[in-house]
Order: C-alpha cells, then sequence, then structure tokens
C-alpha cells in the first residue's frame, strides 16, 4: 500500500512537473513538423502608417527547404502555409528555371515542390488574411534546362494572372498599409524588359553563409549582431535583411540551434572549453554550464537563440528582416514585439455586447469583468504578438492566469507584462481566446465568462457555448 501511494504522488509529480515546465520552456529553434502557435494575424496590430523600414518582419532562409537533401541541405521543417500562420512575413524563394516553368530547389536539390505550388499557399493565406503581407525574395537557383524564354518571362506567366495579389512596383519603402494583402516581391535575378516588386540588392544585406566549422559559429554571430545593431541606430529609411543562417562546415540545423543533434529539444553541444585558464573569456555570449565554482563548461549556443537573448530588454524597433533556418517560436515572438504595435482594440463577448472591463483595477492583482462597451481606457486593450495588455498604448498590465498551475475556473487577472505563457492568448478563428499555458492534464484552456457578476476565468476550450466566444475589435 505504501509503495502505491508513493508511487501515486511520484507519477502526479512527473506529469505536473512536464507540463509546467513545457509551458515556459524558451524555444527559438524549431525542427518538428506540427504546427507553431498561431500568430497569422499579427500585422492587424500595425498602423497602415508604418513603413517596411520601421518593421522588424521574421523570415525564413531558404523557406521550401524542407523536404529532400539531408541534414546538409534541409533548412525548415514546416510546409509553407505552417510559416506564415506561424508568423514569417518574409520567405527566400529558390527557383529552378527548368521546362519553361518554375521548380522550388536548395542548390541542385529538387524540394518536390513547384513555384505555383508555393504561390497558391501565399495566395490562399492573405485571401483568409488580408491584415497581413509577404515579403518574398525570388532568387534564381541551380542551373536552367529545357526553356524557350527566359527567367523574366517565366515568371510573367505566373504574374499575370495573379497581378492582383502582387504589390505594384513603386517607392522603395511602402507602408504597410499599401501592402496589405499583397506579395512584395524582391528580385534577385536577370532583369532587362519587365520589372516587378523591387531589387533585392538594394537593401542593407548581412549574408556570411559559409562557415568551415562549428567553431567559425561565433564568428558569425558577431557579423549578425552588428547588422542588428546598426539597422536598430539606422533611422534613414534603408531596409535592413539579416540572415542568421549559414552551412559548409557545420549543417544549417546546427548553426541555428548549437544542438549535438537536430531535434528540437536535443542536447546542447559543448565547445571543449571551460572558463578556466586561457579560455576564460572565449565566447562571451554562449553559455556557461555545468559550474562548479568558477569553473564551467562552455556550450554552443545558435543564432537563433544568441539573437533572442540579444533582443531580450531591448525597445528596439525597425531592425528590418530577420530571416532564420529552423525558427522557434521565442525567436518569431521577440521579432513581432520589436514593432510600433500602437493600435487599440475591445473584446466583446458576441452572445451579450459587453466588452472586457477593468474599471477601477487597472493594477497588479486587478480583476477583469463585462461592461458595456464604451471608448475608455478601462477597455483599451493593446496585442501585443501574444499578450493582451489593458488600459492603452504604454499599458504594462497583461491579461495573465493567476496561478501558475491552469486548473478549471481559474481566474484571468492583469499582471505586470512578462511574456510567460500564462499571460500568452490566440484568437481562434471561433471566436475563442486560447491561453499558451495548458491545463495540469494538458488541456486547452479558453477565456470564459462566469457568474453574475461577470468575472473572466479559463476553462477547457469548447465549455460553456457562447460563453467563450469574442470579437476583436
Amino acid at each position: 500500500m505504501k509503495w502505491r501511494y508513493v508511487s501515486w504522488v511520484h507519477c502526479v509529480a512527473i506529469i505536473f512537473s512536464c507540463a509546467f515546465a513545457g509551458g515556459v520552456r524558451a524555444q527559438a529553434y524549431y525542427h518538428d513538423g506540427g504546427e507553431l502557435p498561431q500568430r497569422a494575424d499579427w500585422m492587424k496590430q500595425l498602423a497602415d502608417t508604418t513603413r517596411l523600414s520601421e518593421m522588424s518582419i521574421p523570415g525564413t532562409h531558404d523557406s521550401a527547404a524542407f523536404k529532400n537533401g539531408g541534414d546538409i541541405v534541409l533548412t525548415q521543417s514546416l510546409t509553407i502555409t505552417r510559416q506564415l500562420n506561424g508568423g514569417i512575413r518574409f520567405l527566400d524563394l529558390r527557383v529552378r528555371h527548368i521546362n519553361d516553368v518554375f521548380a522550388m530547389h536548395h542548390g541542385p536539390v529538387y524540394q518536390g515542390a513547384m513555384f505555383g505550388d508555393v504561390l497558391g499557399e501565399m495566395i490562399d493565406f492573405l485571401r483568409r488574411h488580408p491584415s497581413e503581407t509577404i515579403v518574398a525574395r525570388l532568387k534564381q537557383e541551380h542551373d536552367p534546362a529545357g526553356n524557350t524564354r527566359s527567367f523574366e518571362r517565366t515568371f510573367k506567366s505566373y504574374y499575370d494572372p495573379n497581378r492582383h495579389w502582387f504589390a505594384s512596383p513603386g517607392e522603395n519603402n511602402p507602408t504597410l498599409g499599401a501592402l496589405r494583402g499583397k506579395i512584395l516581391i524582391l528580385a534577385d535575378y536577370s532583369r532587362s524588359d519587365f520589372s516587378y516588386g523591387r531589387n533585392y540588392s538594394g537593401l542593407s544585406i548581412q549574408d556570411a553563409y559559409s562557415v568551415s566549422t562549428n567553431w567559425d559559429l561565433y564568428d558569425k554571430w558577431e557579423k549578425v549582431k552588428s547588422h542588428l545593431g546598426k539597422s536598430a541606430e539606422d533611422r534613414s529609411g534603408s531596409i535592413y535583411l539579416h540572415y542568421l543562417s549559414a552551412s559548409g562546415g557545420a549543417f544549417p540545423y546546427f548553426i541555428a540551434s548549437g544542438k549535438s543533434s537536430p531535434e528540437t529539444h536535443a542536447p546542447q553541444l559543448v565547445t571543449g572549453r571551460t572558463t578556466i585558464g586561457a579560455w576564460a573569456d572565449s565566447w562571451p555570449d554562449f553559455p556557461r554550464t555545468a559550474c562548479l565554482g568558477t569553473w564551467c563548461t562552455i556550450e554552443f549556443l545558435g543564432t537563433n537563440g544568441l539573437t533572442v537573448n540579444y533582443l531580450k530588454g531591448k525597445s528596439w524597433s525597425g531592425l528590418g528582416i530577420v530571416a532564420a533556418d529552423f525558427p522557434g517560436p521565442d525567436l518569431i515572438g521577440a521579432l513581432v514585439r520589436a514593432n510600433p504595435h500602437t493600435r487599440l482594440n475591445r473584446i466583446e463577448q458576441v452572445s451579450t455586447g459587453r466588452c472586457i472591463d477593468a474599471e477601477g483595477t487597472l493594477r497588479p492583482g486587478g480583476t477583469l469583468q463585462l461592461m458595456p462597451c464604451r471608448q475608455d481606457s478601462a477597455q483599451d486593450i493593446r496585442i501585443d504578438d501574444l499578450s493582451m495588455a489593458v488600459g492603452g498604448t504604454s499599458s504594462r498590465l497583461c491579461m495573465d492566469i493567476r496561478s501558475g498551475i491552469v486548473t478549471d475556473h481559474e481566474s484571468v487577472i492583469l499582471y505586470e507584462c512578462h511574456g510567460d505563457t500564462n499571460q500568452q492568448w490566440v484568437t481562434r478563428e471561433d471566436g475563442r481566446i486560447e491561453s499558451q499555458r495548458r491545463s495540469l492534464f494538458l488541456q486547452s484552456m479558453c477565456l470564459t465568462v462566469e457568474g453574475f457578476p461577470s468575472r473572466l476565468t479559463v476553462r477547457p476550450c469548447g465549455i460553456g457555448g457562447g460563453d467563450q466566444i469574442f470579437a476583436v475589435k
């Protein structure tokens, strides 16, 4: 009997610790095929007047290289649609011109898709999310074969029937209002008689793509860091493009992650150096682990995680485009937050027409209720990536699940914004607002209105009918 009791307690402890730790684990690198946290409409929170140079845009390098070629070729694990749903807004599209069509390639390796397929995914995404834009580099890859026309003429055959989905050539630094619902082409090929989008070479680009060994990772990172710092200070209207990627003598996944193998949660590879002796100050941005006093192991960390660490605590915006291999939700979120979020929303419960309100409770620990909708800061909600800050454009009070352990009927309160998963919310297409913190038993939990007078709680998604259906206005 005693053994059964101890085993039961032990199992509960394991379930609890896994659910809790899994909810807060930093994840700048992602090598799985499942959906990322949904960031399908994040540009909706930016003003139409925001210029391209004033934005920070998450992107992928060699965006279609997720099928063939093994670790030396693969740079992504997600389909184009899943990348876009997860918040990616820059695509690096490499196409081979063959038999008068475009095939998706990474170098000589065909990626099992045609450009028409990828274009269809992009258009379908914009049809469903018209507040967004997609910036797409179009690069001629590998050797052309079997063609009767120029690369540009073949692109025209894709462009003409879909021209209303492409941004018109115009100024070099367009506003988001002019780009919403459109694809902006960055042309990285020889052009002659036609012009689409803007010239790729006109951007300020860091693309140190070649490394000789794993130990060149830090040199690559220093180039990334320098270019990010330069973009943060430049207000000239220049558009920056930062590639976090590199390969050659190291696999793309290693440069992105610093891990010993490609899996998302694989252990970090150790550098072979410690903090004792001549190597004590080596690679200061790499993590120090397994410390015994001042004697620590120095581990590799990839450019994805290094970038997230570098951006922490900085109020930067206008970084430009940041293109990564295997970007994880923390990297995407850090870049989305590095934008000028100025739009204020009201969140209305559809069945009652009443709005989430913090009247008299705009303080840490304050409660939220439903009140008649009105123009008031107590109902102004700023959606900053996945956080919902209540109280106006400068508010630092976010909707927060009171307990770190999510249970049925748990209250939603205001607390200082910190960005952990108990403050992360995704507005679903069915009108439910889903917490990114799972319950103790790994259930999806949604914002719910309970009782009279009303209070906001979380309950399992699907329970409560109209009590869980909201509209962001």
